[in-house]
């Protein structure tokens, strides 16, 4: 039972540098496909959006930018905190083990009704006398693949802390702003990347 809890919270005090980076590119491929086969993008370091139309390339992108960014700017951070050698392999590995979790992210669009939901809102707003109102259950659907989809991105965060403060050795407060920090800015640049890299292709 402890080794089976330090798996599912920090298994990186037993898997890191190039064995996690290969665990993490497997996870992140899978992640990809089961995206590309159920209309879940992985838009950004922080980003989860039910969409249609996209090709296996641009999600297997999305996932791959994210994971730079991240990678890159909390080498950096650890870098510039920790005043000290750190590994980049280190870094880069635990962060791509890290997102392993999202792959059950695309499960929560099979029951997610997010179409519906989203169509009977606009037509709510637009005071639109006609609109079809979503069913109890497909309410409840929603509903629940919201709850997934932001637990998932909890642990995640998690699972990145836990992964940043093993590759850096840092420790209290300091670990912690400087994670938030260089999450915060890893989920802009994200996004930036995307934007002007990925959607060119779409």
């Amino acid at each position: 039972m402890n080794k089976l809890r330090l798996f599912l919270t920090n298994p990186f005090v037993k898997i890191a540098g190039a064995k996690a980076l290969v665990y993490g590119s497997l996870s992140m491929l899978l992640t990809a496909v089961l995206g590309w086969l159920f209309n879940t993008r992985f838009d950004g370091v922080l980003d989860i959006h039910f969409m249609q139309g996209f090709s296996f390339q641009v999600h297997l992108l999305d996932l791959v930018v994210s994971w730079l960014a991240i990678t890159l700017i909390l080498y950096l951070t650890g870098l510039i905190v920790a005043g000290r050698s750190i590994r980049l392999i280190d870094i880069a590995g635990t962060m791509a083990l890290a997102r392993t979790p999202l792959m059950l992210a695309p499960i929560a669009n099979t029951f997610s009704n997010s179409n519906i939901i989203s169509a009977w809102f606009l037509s709510y707003l637009s005071k639109d006398i006609e609109a079809v109102e979503p069913t109890i259950m497909q309410i409840i659907g929603f509903v629940l693949s919201m709850i997934l989809v932001i637990s998932l991105t909890i642990y995640v965060i998690i699972l990145s802390y836990r992964a940043f403060k093993v590759s850096t050795n840092l420790k209290g407060s300091k670990a912690t702003v400087s994670f938030i920090i260089g999450l915060l800015i890893a989920e802009v640049l994200s996004k930036i990347l995307i934007h002007y890299y990925v959607h060119p292709i779409l």
